[in-house]
């Protein structure tokens, strides 16, 4: 695999095959190009993923203006993200584990606190792990996620692939794309993915494409355990050209699932899919939603895995921080 400074980003994961092997996330082949890149390619998200309604909220007795960048809404942390900036590489162990750390200073892109982040990427056996973690001086609120693009296929686009979310919810958006407060059953409804779905036979049915918030079911059997933290098993996905899987576990609640149809130049619509492990859109903002407020002191800790497997490839034993199967 491959990382870069600027936005603490993936830029490559390799998947070994019989035929040698295959790059399975979307990236541009310069560095530069990601310091004027829209589409947050590969990138650590903060320090709120997702949308914040009116680029407003309350944090205690505090009524904080975020910075606008999507409409008149906040999207991944504003204009001023974690995404965009140059993060410093703070240590790289055995080229099996890098740590890359950023201080967020009071008020940049209208956030509270200065925020100190890191991202420990780990390489495990068939496994990528990648351990959030964020402490700020002052109350604020916090969700990191990442936004790698997959294509398991490694060309052409994704609608060959097979998808499955184990969650039995979903928080439902207006118009612009912001939660309307409520969670609803996929139950009967174009985002129910339980089951293994192969894209091209529902993308149909879904205006645009998927770009959906997910509840993520609590029992959910298989998970991956990760310097003492346990991530269950959130979504997978398989390609039939290939015959590559991704399996996603996560310490989150929701998954944002977005199918890339607003890719373009140099990529192009569903070119690559995001599976992006996070608290929900504008929690801040809706009280039933789990809390995103992170107390001055406190440590924020999240872990996102993503796990490949390619069924013909023996793969080194992952040892105590490989995958558990089953509870």
């Amino acid at each position: 695999m491959s990382l870069l400074g600027t936005g603490a980003a993936i830029q490559a994961i390799r998947v070994h095959t019989p035929d040698g092997g295959v790059d399975t996330v979307l990236g541009y082949p310069t560095a530069e190009a990601y310091r004027s890149d829209p589409y947050y390619m590969g990138a650590t998200l903060g320090r709120y993923a997702n949308r914040i309604r009116g680029a407003r909220c309350e944090i205690g007795d505090e009524r904080v203006v975020l910075d606008a960048n999507h409409g008149e809404h906040c999207l991944h942390g504003g204009r001023e993200a974690l995404s965009s900036r140059v993060w410093n590489l703070a240590w790289l162990r055995e080229e099996s584990q890098a740590m890359f750390e950023y201080t967020s200073p009071h008020g940049e892109s209208g956030f509270p606190g200065t925020l100190d982040v890191s991202v420990r990427y780990a390489l495990r056996s068939k496994a990528l792990a990648i351990l959030l973690t964020a402490r700020s001086d002052r109350d604020t609120v916090v969700n990191l996620s990442n936004h790698a693009y997959f294509n398991l296929a490694g060309s052409g686009d994704v609608r060959d692939h097979s998808v499955r979310i184990n969650a039995g919810g979903y928080t439902p958006v207006d118009a612009e794309g912001i939660p309307t407060g409520t969670i609803a059953p996929v139950a009967d409804t174009v985002f129910d993915l339980r089951q293994p779905t192969r894209l091209a036979d529902r993308l149909g049915d879904v205006a645009g494409g998927f770009d959906q918030n997910y509840v993520l079911d609590k029992d959910r059997g298989a998970s991956f355990h990760f310097a003492e933290h346990r991530a269950p098993l959130a979504a997978s996905a398989v390609s039939a050209e290939t015959g590559i899987r991704l399996n996603v576990y996560t310490t989150q609640p929701g998954l944002q699932f977005y199918t890339g149809q607003h890719l373009g130049d140099p990529f192009f619509p569903f070119q690559g899919m995001c599976f992006e492990p996070q608290a929900f859109p504008d929690a801040p903002n809706v009280p039933g939603f789990p809390s995103t407020y992170l107390r001055a002191g406190e440590t924020y800790r999240e872990l996102i895995v993503y796990e490949f497997d390619f069924p013909e490839v023996d793969y080194p034993d992952a040892g105590p921080s490989g995958t558990e199967r089953g509870r």
